[in-house]
């Protein structure tokens, strides 16, 4: 994930964890519908509650989640977020 501003000035992305859905379920996991598109083998999940930022010198693209699963991930950061952001 990458703001266009925040990217532009200092290089940075946010990472969030994909990993199989067999590795069980966590609140606020948001399931992969679309695999294929993101360049995975196997039934994944996005762990919203895990996320990370680095540099994006260090990443590289292997895939994209299609645009509703991008949706569904941006909407639970949100839920999860909106808390702890709100003034």
């Amino acid at each position: 994930m990458a703001a266009a501003h925040v990217h532009d000035n200092v290089s940075l992305l946010w990472l969030a964890m994909i990993t199989r859905a067999s590795a069980g379920v966590w609140p606020f996991d948001v399931p992969v519908s679309d695999i294929t598109s993101g360049g995975l083998l196997h039934p994944c999940v996005v762990r919203t509650s895990k996320v990370a930022a680095v540099d994006a010198r260090l990443a590289r693209l292997t895939g994209a989640l299609a645009p509703s699963d991008r949706e569904a991930v941006a909407t639970m950061l949100r839920t999860l977020l909106g808390s702890v952001l709100a003034p």
